[in-house]
């Protein structure tokens, strides 16, 4: 995530983004359950989530982009993530990264870097 582009993203909100994400899969659940069972959902979902953090565009959909398949381009997000979730039961593979590992290292990410935020603003 080193070019302007991806740069632009971070700066711009990626890490609410990723939060949102998180929250929604891990403490609500509504993620993982429409990953889960209503994968047709997706869409509608993602424009909820869009409305409620008042990002739109490009402010949204590449961060959901990058958050939930590490790309920053490629096919719909939603059949990604439909695929990806219908294809773990299917291959045995350590090149198949399951979604919710992908949701535990988003999570991961989150936190390290709310505590380094932390640390920057108490030590300024």
């Amino acid at each position: 995530l080193e070019s302007k582009k991806a740069k632009k993203c971070i700066e711009g909100g990626f890490f609410d983004v990723a939060k949102y994400i998180v929250d929604s899969y891990f403490v609500s659940g509504e993620f993982k359950e429409l990953v889960e069972t209503n994968p047709e959902g997706f869409k509608d979902w993602m424009k909820a989530a869009g409305k409620e953090m008042g990002k739109k565009g490009k402010d949204l959909f590449l961060p959901m982009r990058i958050c939930m398949t590490g790309c920053m381009q490629g096919p719909d997000v939603g059949d990604q993530v439909f695929l990806v979730n219908k294809a773990e039961p299917l291959i045995a593979s350590d090149d198949l990264v399951s979604f919710a590992d992908r949701m535990a290292l988003l999570r991961q990410l989150t936190e390290e870097h709310s505590k380094s935020t932390v640390e920057v603003t108490t030590n300024a």
